[in-house]
């Protein structure tokens, strides 16, 4: 009794899957000659900013954190804590570009924020 309503259940799934290809295939003649996505439109203008502007944060306290005449220089007392701070920014440049990497389909605003990042780190490092 259960297989026999089971099966004319999926008799009906089956018809009005069916059904619906049918009338979809009508309707959906003309396609999108492209996709636009959110890279087209500016949409990660402001995470590809802020990731600038964190890099260069970073590269200044780098910066400040070997020279000795900087405010907090290696002679001064909170020279260890900000260059601590300015090491753990580049360390961590790499590894969180992989992570976005793989998070990139669902948080395509994380992508664009470490890939501005990752630039804006390593291109300091060379200055």
């Amino acid at each position: 009794m259960a297989t026999v309503e089971f099966h004319e259940r999926i008799k009906r799934i089956n018809m009005a899957n069916a059904q619906r290809e049918q009338g979809t295939a009508k309707v959906t003649k003309t396609k999108r000659p492209y996709k636009t996505d959110g890279a087209a439109s500016g949409q990660y203008f402001v995470p590809s900013g802020l990731g600038v502007s964190v890099g260069v944060l970073i590269a200044i306290l780098n910066l400040g954190a070997v020279r000795s005449d900087s405010p907090w220089g290696p002679e001064t007392a909170i020279g260890e804590i900000v260059g601590l701070v300015g090491s753990t920014g580049v360390v961590v440049t790499l590894p969180m570009l992989l992570a976005s990497l793989v998070m990139r389909k669902t948080r395509p605003g994380f992508f664009f924020f470490s890939m501005a990042y990752c630039i804006a780190v390593i291109a300091s490092l060379f200055v």
